[in-house]
């Protein structure tokens, strides 16, 4: 009994706190971006891609369906691999100064489009000011990404040396989690490709049309950097 009269207390102070609550949990609202940057679909070997069945993303405010997305599966998981190997044999010979030019420029197209961006995530997620963040990563990295030095490490010998090099080892699995949809993924991604690794990614289940977003602007670039998956892994 005593929860009960919490709640309802609890909701009379919101209503008290924020009267236009109840009215925008019932308000009606629209999806107005641009149609290249609402994607649904996964995106495997520079492609869109539909899966044989889909799920729904729900607007947390109010419980309503914003859009269905593909829900991929084991079969598009290995397709995204694959592809993402095989681009790797590529993307691993460009050298540090034009893996540095091709982040920057990803980078510029998400503060190009943030406005538009940031109302995706909102709808999904409730964080509006996350865009600028995500930018952040890929500014960071596309910097660093000139900076993959290696080391002369004294030898216990006088006739050697020794030298390390650092190599990109391959495919890379990025799974990030809800509360930053997009920041986690830049920041994955960017460190990923900055040392000239191919990516898979899985975000979280229920995060998936602001995030997808992020994919398109890649392809803006050139249509030969590494692949990216979105999708379950079961």
């Amino acid at each position: 009994m005593s929860a009960v009269v919490c709640v309802l207390k609890t909701r009379c102070f919101l209503r008290q706190l924020l009267p236009g609550l109840p009215a925008a949990m019932h308000r009606s609202y629209s999806l107005d971006v641009s149609a290249p940057l609402l994607r649904t679909q996964g995106y495997v070997d520079g492609r869109w891609i539909s899966a044989a069945s889909v799920f729904p993303v729900l607007d947390p405010a109010t419980g309503q369906e914003i859009v269905r997305v593909s829900d991929c599966g084991p079969a598009e998981a290995k397709q995204a691999v694959d592809a993402a190997y095989k681009a790797f044999h590529s993307w691993k010979q460009y050298t540090a100064k034009e893996r540095s030019v091709l982040l920057r420029k990803w980078f510029e197209l998400l503060l190009l489009h943030k406005d538009e961006l940031a109302q995706l995530i909102t709808f999904e997620c409730v964080i509006s000011r996350e865009i600028s963040y995500s930018a952040s990563f890929l500014e960071w990295f596309s910097e660093e990404a000139r900076r993959v030095y290696g080391d002369i490490v004294p030898s216990p010998a006088k006739d050697r040396k020794l030298l390390l090099l650092k190599q990109p080892v391959g495919v890379a699995s990025i799974i990030t989690p809800w509360n930053f949809p997009s920041a986690m993924i830049t920041r994955k991604v960017g460190a990923a490709l900055a040392a000239g690794c191919t990516v898979v990614v899985k975000p979280y289940v229920n995060i998936w049309i602001g995030v997808g977003t992020l994919f398109p602007r890649v392809t803006q670039i050139v249509d030969s950097l590494p692949v990216f998956w979105r999708g379950f892994f079961f």
